[in-house]
């Protein structure tokens, strides 16, 4: 990644550019989630509690839902689009993009999700951030890959995209093990500060989910300090 001192955040980016993960980057999911889990069991878990994919099936066998029906659970919040697409977007998301939009600069949107999201995820950006073009949204389009492995492979393949956005650990980790791609990570765990190629993006406040606020001005600070 080019690290001279550039007249500008634009020229920085020109020269470095970048892509973004949907969930949890761009898109709230994880307050959506616990919303939801919070209603149909009456608690007070925050968006910064679920750590793992299976958070919804552990939280529903802990308030006493038999296994059927907290892998139920699991998969509707999780793998229903219709569900999903009702997420907002991550604050300081829509201004991020837009920042790039002026300066025409694509940003290209890279999700690990299931191929069956292609068309919400499409009327997501069409709702939500209709400047986004969307001939640079990945999806997967088949199983072939696996949601830890898929977003490495376009990065790999992407040789324009230096650094990407993301907001797990898990899959930052194989994206550094098999990409030369700089990860600008959106997370509170510290598991991946002795990586190379590591942007940590913590929130202020550990209570609170990291966002998107002024995120390409924390990354020019974080390269040159």
């Amino acid at each position: 990644m080019s690290k001279e001192i550039l007249r500008s955040p634009e020229e920085f980016f020109r020269a470095n550019p970048i892509s973004v993960d949907h969930d949890g980057v761009m898109a709230d999911t994880r307050t959506l989630i616990v919303n939801e889990v919070n209603e149909i069991f009456s608690t007070n878990y925050l968006a910064t509690d679920i750590r793992t994919w299976d958070w919804v099936y552990e939280i529903a066998i802990k308030h006493g839902m038999d296994e059927n029906g907290a892998r139920h659970l699991n998969t509707k919040l999780w793998y229903r689009p219709d569900f999903l697409s009702k997420a907002k977007p991550l604050e300081g998301s829509r201004e991020f993009m837009y920042w790039f939009y002026e300066r025409g600069i694509d940003v290209p949107v890279v999700s690990s999700r299931n191929p069956e999201f292609y068309e919400s995820t499409m009327m997501w950006y069409e709702e939500k951030m209709p400047f986004v073009n969307r001939s640079k949204i990945f999806i997967r389009k088949n199983f072939e890959f696996s949601e830890d492995t898929y977003k490495a492979f376009v990065l790999s393949q992407n040789t324009h995209s230096r650094i990407h956005f993301d907001d797990s650990v898990e899959q930052a980790r194989v994206i550094l093990d098999y990409t030369n791609t700089v990860v600008a990570l959106l997370s509170n765990s510290y598991a991946l500060n002795d990586r190379n190629g590591l942007i940590h993006l913590p929130s202020e406040n550990p209570m609170l989910l990291p966002n998107m606020v002024r995120a390409q001005y924390r990354v020019i600070q974080s390269i040159f300090s």
